[in-house]
């Protein structure tokens, strides 16, 4: 539901901004910061000790707007930041040694990559055996080794692992069809490629952005497929680019991959994750499949059900899609959330909600009287 007098006075203007949340914006800096008020009409609370609340805890919230990770690095240590969150396992180390009073936490991914592979187009890949050999020859736990550090888990998408067994399954719980896709059998890929009729291998085309993980992931994935056959071309361009390409609904405007899309794909709730990226013509679905069982379970899904009966559901459609290998999840790396010891009441919670942190930051609050002791 959207208010016309938001979109009268203009939507893309921040001061126009409408919300219901525990903080207001009051001054954004394109490149800089947002900064945000509590919002004294918001409705939460929260129990500290047995005594219940009203919610924000602080009065004022401020996102300083950072790309250099140096940067971030400099402003956790000083100080000047309270929390960082998704920060890079590769900085671990670094961070134990300079500020050891840092808290932290490990993480997971918020989502993983996937390589979406077009259904629309026919053979090789609309065969599920030449997708399973393809998710077979790829060895997923050397990628997270190799490029991760150890950090990341192997199932991750479309439900983030976090999430709790009511609607995730974990890998060693799921049907042995989909746990073969995990593990490193070339030689099987190469006989089910023979049984599908492409002893030989085949060529194929991958669309990538220029980001240094991501060559270097799918340079792995190209080494991996020469050992059964197959000759991936690795087409790169600008992010940008790639998103304009590949985020069309199909309806009056095509895809523009050839054959394979791969992207980082971000989890944030179930229905969300089905809709973008598995239903005819929405953005995301780089695949182009048109599931008639994927189809009818949403259907059902939004229907009026109770809630252990939607989660149940859910939780049969992650281990359907994975077993239907419409696309190759390959892992993302976990990260780590860090937190100055004058944060009180927090635990190294993201998010809450659909891609919003607001209500866990409405719950902290700063000890001033330690950050001073501590010398910040």
């Amino acid at each position: 539901m959207i208010s016309p007098e938001w979109v009268e006075a203009g939507p893309l203007d921040w001061h126009n901004l409408v919300g219901t949340g525990p903080f207001m914006l009051t001054n954004y800096v394109d490149g800089s910061y947002a900064e945000y008020e509590r919002n004294p009409n918001y409705r939460g609370t929260t129990i500290i000790d047995g005594k219940e609340y009203q919610t924000p805890l602080i009065d004022k919230l401020v996102y300083p707007l950072m790309v250099e990770d140096s940067v971030r690095l400099a402003a956790l240590r000083t100080g000047k930041l309270d929390i960082w969150e998704d920060v890079p396992w590769v900085y671990e180390g670094t961070l134990a040694a300079t500020s050891p009073e840092l808290r932290s936490w490990y993480t997971s991914p918020f989502g993983a990559f996937r390589i979406g592979i077009r259904q629309d187009i026919g053979p090789p890949f609309d065969i599920l055996e030449v997708r399973r050999a393809m998710a077979m020859a790829i060895d997923k736990q050397a990628i997270i080794d190799e490029l991760y550090g150890g950090y990341g888990i192997l199932v991750n998408y479309p439900f983030c692992a976090n999430w709790g067994e009511e609607i995730y399954t974990p890998l060693e719980k799921m049907p042995k069809a989909v746990r073969e896709l995990y593990d490193y059998k070339p030689e099987e890929a190469k006989r089910l490629l023979a049984e599908a009729g492409y002893a030989d291998g085949f060529d194929a085309e991958v669309l990538i952005a220029t980001v240094p993980i991501q060559t270097d992931i799918m340079s792995m994935v190209k080494a991996y497929w020469a050992d059964i056959g197959i000759d991936l071309e690795i087409v790169a361009v600008d992010a940008v680019i790639q998103r304009a390409m590949t985020a069309k609904s199909g309806v009056g405007e095509q895809k523009e991959h050839k054959q394979m899309n791969f992207v980082l794909e971000s989890a944030p709730e179930p229905g969300a994750d089905i809709t973008n990226s598995w239903l005819p013509w929405t953005l995301c679905n780089y695949s182009m499949c048109d599931d008639p069982h994927i189809n009818a379970e949403f259907a059902r899904w939004n229907t009026v059900m109770p809630q252990d009966e939607t989660d149940a559901l859910m939780k049969d459609l992650q281990v359907y899609i994975h077993g239907q290998v419409y696309d190759i999840f390959i892992p993302a790396a976990g990260v780590f959330v860090y937190a100055w010891p004058w944060v009180k009441h927090y635990e190294g919670e993201k998010m809450s909600g659909y891609l919003t942190s607001a209500p866990t930051h409405a719950i902290v609050w700063i000890d001033q009287d330690m950050k001073k002791e501590m010398g910040y």
